[in-house]
């Protein structure tokens, strides 16, 4: 490593500029590149504070070159191509050399294979930040029947978000499953106001003939669209009960006139969501009626016609172009996720000066912590700082990182209108037999994992003044098998016990 080399972060995401703007803080007298191909830059404001881990994080978008210059720091507008020792390639044949470096090159939508369909790229649209997804306004507009496909947050706020149109919300297991289990979904059910209806009532008028189809010819309708601004995981307003499903096609492209028992929530604009769990899209065809661009065909059985189909099922990391490189790399699960293989806290690659953070990397825990990765806007600005302070410890400059930020997983955001904090494994995921759960239903929901006598993981709902109590019983490992189901008592405070 020759130290009067340049420091280079390559991506100019969440990650990228948190890793550049602090290393500039660290090194105002050691040069700093990055390496961003786009005129603008994903920045993170000042995070709201939550507890000492769990921080509201919001994103905005500001100019590469005016940003750059604000930090004293080189921008290269280039794509890197792959890497060599102490140098990054670039796509235009051009070396540039490292001292350390920092890949931040994020991670790309996840399309499931039935919805790659080239006859029907121009009505599959993926997802992946807010940012994407405001870009859908124009997309939308004129359309009667939508396809959202995904469980996680983007896709929550977005069936929400969506007015004046049907939405059909497919989702592989459970809704939010991408962050809770079958019994904390259950359970939140009540919590967040998500009615569903079983059945129909013979009075209610037959589903499947409200939505008038016509042409996907005609004029776009100007008023269909996005009723605001989205922010990341924020839902919208509460889901609202309605009556009213989709159209439903048979095999052939008919409409199908029989009643149905399906499970539906509304979004409270005058159009509804119909909620299919467990159900992922097999095929698409062309519909011979001429009435929808696409006829989706479902794991149920159904097909349904619909002007848009909206991808939000996940990433895969950025990283093929290291598949030359020796850096190690981790598997791909499904086609998703994978990314530079790095230990939490340390965020060094298997090559030496090489540091990985945000999306593209693949963050190992420690054995004995209760953090797990979830490709977050608040673990990518939390790696971006670890892998910047490394950065300047091995040129010499300060300490290495030694957060408590990757001991305990901690996220806050707000679900379907209530504030929501997560800690550690609230899910009870990778945890052995013999772990208890303790449960307060409610609007007030609070869910608490315990296992060998401490506090492992907790859900709170909408009342989260005690989070930062069950945040310092994951961290002190504290015994509280004394308290049993007190723990999730309304009365009296926890901070009584734990003051």
């Amino acid at each position: 490593m020759q130290k009067s080399q340049p420091a280079v972060v390559i991506g100019g995401g969440v990650a990228g500029t948190t890793c550049a703007s602090y290393l500039a803080s660290l090194l105002p007298n050691h040069p700093i590149i990055l390496l961003e191909p786009h005129p603008s830059l994903r920045i993170s404001s000042t995070p709201t504070e939550i507890t000492r881990l769990a921080k509201d994080v919001t994103v905005q978008t500001e100019q590469t070159k005016e940003w750059c210059e604000k930090y004293n720091i080189s921008h290269v507008k280039a794509h890197a191509r792959t890497l060599r020792p102490g140098k990054v390639i670039l796509e235009n044949g051009m070396h540039q050399p490292f001292s350390v470096c920092c890949v931040a090159t994020g991670a790309s939508p996840f399309v499931p294979s039935p919805l790659q369909n080239p006859a029907f790229q121009n009505v599959v649209i993926t997802l992946r930040d807010t940012q994407s997804v405001q870009s859908l306004s124009q997309a939308l507009s004129g359309a009667r029947v939508v396809l959202v496909v995904g469980a996680g947050g983007i896709a929550m706020e977005l069936v929400h978000e969506i007015t004046n149109c049907r939405v059909v919300w497919l989702t592989r297991s459970h809704v939010g499953g991408a962050f809770f289990d079958k019994r904390a979904s259950l359970a939140l059910a009540t919590t967040f106001n998500l009615d569903k209806l079983s059945s129909q009532s013979p009075s209610d008028p037959p589903r499947g003939l409200e939505v008038q189809p016509k042409p996907h010819s005609a004029a776009m309708n100007p008023e269909i669209s996005f009723s605001r601004s989205l922010a990341a995981a924020a839902v919208g307003p509460q889901w609202l009960r309605t009556r009213y499903a989709p159209v439903i096609y048979d095999k052939k492209g008919g409409m199908n006139t029989t009643q149905k028992s399906i499970p539906f929530l509304s979004g409270g604009y005058g159009g509804s969501i119909q909620a299919l769990a467990s159900c992922e899209v097999v095929d698409l065809h062309k519909d011979q009626s001429g009435r929808w661009p696409v006829v989706a065909q479902l794991t149920n059985g159904e097909h349904i016609g619909c002007d848009l189909i909206i991808v939000a099922t996940g990433v895969t990391a950025n990283v093929a172009w290291l598949s030359d490189t020796d850096i190690q790399l981790a598997a791909q699960e499904d086609g998703r996720g994978g990314g530079i293989t790095v230990k939490a806290g340390d965020m060094e690659s298997s090559i030496p000066c090489v540091f990985a953070a945000g999306d593209c990397a693949s963050v190992q825990p420690a054995d004995d912590s209760d953090w797990f990765q979830l490709r977050l806007w608040s673990q990518a600005l939390t790696a971006g700082r670890a892998a910047a302070q490394n950065m300047a410890a091995r040129l010499g400059v300060g300490e290495v990182y030694s957060g408590l930020e990757f001991d305990v997983f901690a996220h806050a955001t707000i679900f379907f209108g209530k504030r929501v904090v997560l800690l550690g494994r609230y899910n009870a995921e990778g945890l052995c037999d013999g772990y208890k759960v303790y449960e307060r239903d409610g609007e007030d929901y609070l869910r608490v994992v315990v296992q060998g006598g401490r506090v492992r993981g907790a859900v709170l709902v909408d009342d989260t003044d005690c989070a930062e109590v069950f945040e310092n019983l994951i961290l002190s490992k504290l015994q509280v098998d004394w308290l049993g189901e007190r723990l999730v008592d309304r009365e009296p405070d926890l901070e009584d016990y734990f003051d």
